[in-house]
């Protein structure tokens, strides 16, 4: 079992008052201080848990699954939590818009519903999904977290729902900053005539905590009548998106069809947009090929799908892709 050594956020800290103080008021990533070439480019942890000394195998250091629970959520075996339980960052995670609707299950702890997503440099992403529903999604703590030989260290906690089977995490580099993608793949399982979408929601770490940036619809799909001058039949919108992480922003190649009731291309198009981050903003001055050929044709009071939404600070932010990043619903 994890040990407590000192998490650096929210519970006590350990070392002098001087040397506290000033890893809180790092806000941004910063470049490591340690010897360990990999740590370089890395966030500062929030918190920090020590681990009980082994034989040295030759091998990446593993931990209990059951043990990253009370990593990133102290305590949370011990009851129910309410939308003022604190991560070991300090921060009531579970006070996010994430979790409307949805029931603690206390035996996911038990049961391993942990979800990984691995990048470079021993950095690991968890999914702790702690709460059930609306079905078939669930949601829960979303961390950043590294296993070192001698502790295992948290950079960032936030909060994530998707379906369990169909959401995938990775770690990305936005020039010298680090962000966590978490992508819900409900497109890649659709019935040909379902609507859909396929979003890959964007956070950075900072202050211990996974911001997020914005939300980049991958894939989306909407059958419609009526949008194309002299064509009565039902219509197929689909657009498809390919993010590339660089050093001035996020490419984003963006490509809609629209085809006629027999598979037909009535309309093509594409276009580049470039995502650039301004503080915890992601920020695109053009305007997507989603609001321009389906949105933005909508008769007014009718829907056109899935709100895509940013959450801060525990509240739900407005649509994504507006400006800041995202796609206006």
């Amino acid at each position: 079992m994890l040990t407590a050594f000192g998490p650096l956020v929210g519970r006590a800290l350990v070392g002098s008052a001087i040397v506290g103080s000033a890893i809180l008021s790092c806000a941004a990533p910063t470049t490591s201080r340690s010897a360990d070439p990999t740590r370089v480019m890395t966030p500062v942890p929030s918190c920090f848990l020590r681990l009980p000394a082994r034989t040295p195998t030759g091998f990446a250091r593993q931990v209990p699954e059951s043990d990253y629970w009370d990593l990133v959520v102290p305590g949370l075996s011990e009851g129910a939590p309410t939308a003022e339980t604190r991560a070991c960052n300090g921060v009531p995670v579970f006070g996010a818009e994430t979790f409307a609707g949805s029931t603690f299950q206390p035996k996911a702890i038990e049961e391993g519903r942990v979800s990984y997503g691995g990048g470079v440099s021993r950095l690991r992403v968890l999914w702790l999904r702690s709460h059930e529903g609306p079905a078939p999604r669930q949601a829960g703590p979303l961390a950043l977290v590294r296993i070192q030989e001698e502790g295992a260290e948290v950079y960032g906690v936030g909060a994530f729902a998707g379906h369990p089977e169909k959401s995938r995490f990775g770690i990305e580099r936005l020039g010298g900053e680090l962000l966590v993608v978490a992508t819900d793949d409900e497109c890649g399982s659709a019935g040909p005539t379902d609507d859909c979408d396929t979003l890959m929601l964007v956070y950075l770490p900072t202050d211990g905590r996974l911001a997020p940036l914005g939300v980049l619809g991958l894939e989306r799909t909407r059958f419609a009548t009526g949008l194309e001058p002299g064509i009565t039949g039902t219509l197929k919108f689909k657009l498809t998106s390919s993010p590339s992480f660089q050093k001035d922003g996020i490419h984003v190649v963006e490509q809609l069809k629209v085809t006629d009731s027999i598979g037909k291309l009535v309309r093509r198009a594409e276009l580049e947009r470039l995502y650039v981050l301004e503080g915890t903003n992601l920020e695109s001055s053009t305007q997507s090929l989603w609001d321009r050929l389906y949105e933005g044709r909508i008769p007014a009071g009718k829907t056109g799908g899935k709100a895509l939404t940013v959450e801060r600070e525990g509240q739900a932010a407005p649509g994504a892709e507006r400006t800041p990043a995202g796609e206006t619903p």
